[in-house]
């Protein structure tokens, strides 16, 4: 019996795109939180550039009103877990993130490696002061020194009403 992913949602949420030294930030594609048990980003990391250890990408999740770069976006706790290396089936630790913090990847021993991000939608609306905050988004700022590399994201979204046809998250 084939199930075609009918359990989970998934969103290509930020294309594929190169980067280079001059880029400060980027915002992946909205993900609506009310139709969702929790969401995860996967973002597959490729090679920085350069292999200072001062080239860093910081990941943080905000949390909107709309789904579009507004004044209502806060920053929300989350937690991630760094994979192992291609062909390495490990996961590391999963680790909470404040809100205002944010996790830094350094480009030191983590390219070819995938960062997951979970949301929490309770934690997420819990942490904006507005009722119908109901939109988030990942969010990547790059150091001076991150050289130039290739980002891409895709939101797992485990909905409330799963099935063949999913409920828009967008």
């Amino acid at each position: 019996m084939f199930q075609f992913l009918e359990k989970f949602n998934f969103i290509p949420v930020l294309k594929t795109q190169a980067y280079t030294s001059d880029a400060t930030v980027l915002g992946t594609e909205y993900s609506k939180l009310d139709n969702a048990h929790w969401i995860t980003y996967l973002v597959p990391l490729g090679d920085f550039g350069t292999t200072a250890d001062t080239d860093t990408l910081t990941f943080t999740v905000e949390c909107s009103t709309a789904a579009a770069s507004n004044a209502t976006e806060v920053q929300v706790p989350f937690r991630y877990r760094l994979s192992g290396k291609v062909g390495a089936n490990t996961w590391g630790a999963i680790t909470a993130v404040a809100a205002s913090v944010g996790v830094v990847i350094s480009d030191t021993d983590n390219s070819t490696r995938v960062l997951a991000v979970e949301v929490d939608p309770a934690a997420a609306l819990g942490a904006h002061a507005q009722a119908d905050a109901k939109f988030v988004r990942l969010v990547i700022t790059f150091s001076g020194a991150a050289g130039s590399g290739v980002l891409a994201a895709q939101a797992v979204i485990a909905p409330r009403y799963p099935g063949n046809t999913q409920l828009s998250a967008t």
